[in-house]
């Protein structure tokens, strides 16, 4: 239910201070993460990460401080495109 909640918070643009923020990624010395709002309250971080473990929070701080080659992305894209369908599934594995 509290994901759901949440997805409905994010579509209402209520979400800010509400979730993650992934304060234990943030990185001052990183070249672009304070500047574009990558971890904090009402950063992409916290908007994006629907994460249940520790080891999947990781994974999206990974992803956004390391930039993907094309290929990576592409791949990305198509695991997307695969799941997009199987409503059962994400519900399932969110």
């Amino acid at each position: 239910m509290e994901f759901y909640r949440r997805a409905l918070a994010r579509l209402e643009e209520r979400w800010a201070g509400t979730g993650d923020r992934g304060t234990l990624f943030e990185n001052d010395q990183h070249l672009y993460a304070s500047d574009l709002d990558v971890f904090g309250e009402g950063s992409l971080f916290e908007l994006l990460c629907a994460a249940r473990t520790p080891m999947g929070a990781r994974k999206l701080a990974d992803w956004l401080l390391a930039p993907a080659d094309r290929a990576e992305i592409e791949r990305r894209h198509q695991e997307i495109a695969d799941l997009a369908p199987r409503l059962d599934q994400r519900e399932r594995i969110a």
